[in-house]
């Protein structure tokens, strides 16, 4: 599911996160650019290809869909000591999501103040400043 909004929709260059239970022994997480293609003896192939790796746990995986996939079906397979599973979904052109506060995928998105860096609140941004937010899953 993306990373960012935990909606169903995925594209190329997206963030996924997979969850389930022994997923890794430990956790482990990406230390540089980069992203390595296995993790704590944990990879992720998108059909067949190594996807780049954020963070594994035993209980959830963050990795990024490798632009080269094709659109349409799919299989993303976990590899781990624990052995394997795969699972099918669709890949469309483009499933943007944007990062939220709460860190569930609803509720107010984890925008910053462009100059800052600090967060947007609920008041919002004065129309002279600029934001930043990360909204993986443009596609190609």
């Amino acid at each position: 599911m993306n990373g960012a909004s935990y909606a169903n929709a995925v594209a190329p260059g997206a963030t996924v996160s997979i969850f389930g239970d022994l997923l890794a022994d430990h956790v482990g997480q990406a230390s540089e650019i980069p992203l390595p293609d296995q993790l704590s003896n944990v990879q992720v192939l998108v059909d067949s290809i190594p996807a780049p790796m954020f963070y594994v746990s035993p209980r959830q995986i963050n990795a990024q869909i490798p632009f080269g996939i094709a659109l349409g079906s799919a299989t993303v397979e976990v590899r781990s000591k624990a052995g394997g599973a795969s699972i099918g979904f669709t890949l469309s052109n483009a499933a943007p999501g944007i990062f939220s506060v709460n860190m569930q995928g609803s509720g107010p998105g984890a925008i910053l103040h462009g100059a800052t860096l600090t967060p947007v609140t609920d008041s919002g941004l004065p129309r002279v400043r600029s934001s930043r937010f990360t909204a993986p899953g443009w596609g190609r």
